[in-house]
């Protein structure tokens, strides 16, 4: 659980980076 937790806003913002850099 404390995994999953610390990956999921990391994991989150990387993605959210990745899309906005394909997206432009």
């Amino acid at each position: 659980m404390n995994k999953k937790g610390k990956y999921s806003p990391e994991f989150k913002e990387q993605a959210v980076k990745r899309t906005l850099s394909g997206s432009f």
